[in-house]
């Protein structure tokens, strides 16, 4: 085992979790304005907050998925001439731009699905999103969709959003629910998203959260996820409000993806040089726009290993940065 992992270890023993994460920003620089904070392990899982260096510019008020079908700001609906599985209208009613992120869970309609792509909606705007199947055996039931169950795993958050295929998604969920005991007449991926099942397996986790809270909200913009070592995924917002907005739904999106990893000893987690090195390989690949509207416009890109999507304003200001693991 290297020195730094059998230091890394060795704090971790000796002063616990949340003495660990208390220690102080290890720090590194992530990008322009951006720097890593002190890793939070517990197990096989490693998260780590993402803090901001500088002021960013305002990207504006936004309104998330969650609030406005709470809030009934926002409608979401099974197409008015037939319900499609990968279709489905969705209505922003309020005066706020709708930020929708890929592999967020709409629950309900005729079968639960996820959203497609990273996107925004300008206001008072009815428009047709693209979604995937995430229950295979129910095709039926009303055409509301009532309330949003958070964000997928890591990686059916991925096959969703780059490789675009309603079978791999389909697998991915059978695998995981598969995985974590949490199989469903339906084979729906509601009995992780909000079942006991789910609750169980990220209730292992609960001390990373406890630990993550601690970090002063006002510089976190993001977080890295990591199992046994190897990166998983980078989440970054424009501001530290727009984060905490997505920061449960993210952690726990963190938890179930680890949750049936097997943990490896000496695994210490990944450095700041190795997150920004897994954030170059998408960075440097060649930009393919899929979507642009009034509001924003979204850009996808696919690196080595690694795939990333911009969602950014009109004037080109990122409102937030997603990166997936490629290769597990």
């Amino acid at each position: 085992m290297s020195t730094r992992r059998r230091t890394f270890r060795s704090l971790e023993v000796c002063l616990g979790l949340t003495a660990l994460s208390a220690l102080g920003a290890t720090g590194g620089e992530l990008g322009p304005g951006l720097a890593y904070g002190t890793p939070i392990v517990a197990e096989q899982l490693a998260v780590i907050p993402i803090v901001r260096t500088e002021q960013a510019k305002a990207a504006g008020d936004f309104l998330t998925l969650a609030q406005g079908l709470k809030e009934k700001l926002v409608k979401v609906s099974e197409l008015e001439g037939g319900a499609s599985v990968n279709e489905v209208r969705v209505a922003n009613r309020s005066d706020r731009r709708l930020l929708l992120l890929g592999g967020e869970l709409i629950l309900g309609g005729q079968q639960d699905r996820i959203i497609g792509s990273d996107t925004v909606i300008e206001p008072k705007t009815t428009t047709t999103v693209a979604v995937f199947c995430v229950e295979h055996g129910r095709w039926q039931g009303q055409g509301q969709f009532g309330h949003s169950g958070g964000l997928a795993e890591g990686k059916l958050r991925r096959v969703a959003k780059f490789d675009k295929a309603q079978g791999d998604v389909w697998g991915q969920v059978a695998k995981k629910t598969g995985a974590l005991k949490a199989s469903s007449a339906t084979g729906t991926y509601r009995t992780l998203a909000t079942g006991e099942e789910g609750k169980k397996a990220a209730a292992r986790f609960a001390s990373v959260k406890e630990a993550f809270l601690k970090v002063p909200e006002a510089e976190v913009v993001g977080v890295a996820a990591s199992v046994n070592g190897v990166v998983r995924s980078v989440d970054v917002f424009a501001t530290p409000e727009l984060f905490r907005a997505y920061r449960d739904s993210l952690l726990e999106s963190a938890f179930i993806d680890a949750a049936d990893a097997t943990p490896e000893a000496g695994k210490a987690p990944p450095t700041a040089v190795e997150v920004k090195a897994f954030m170059d390989n998408a960075d440097v690949a060649s930009p393919a726009e899929v979507s642009r509207n009034k509001a924003g416009h979204t850009v996808e890109k696919k690196g080595k290993d690694v795939v990333n999507s911009t969602l950014s304003t009109q004037s080109n200001e990122p409102i937030y940065r997603s990166y997936q693991n490629a290769k597990y």
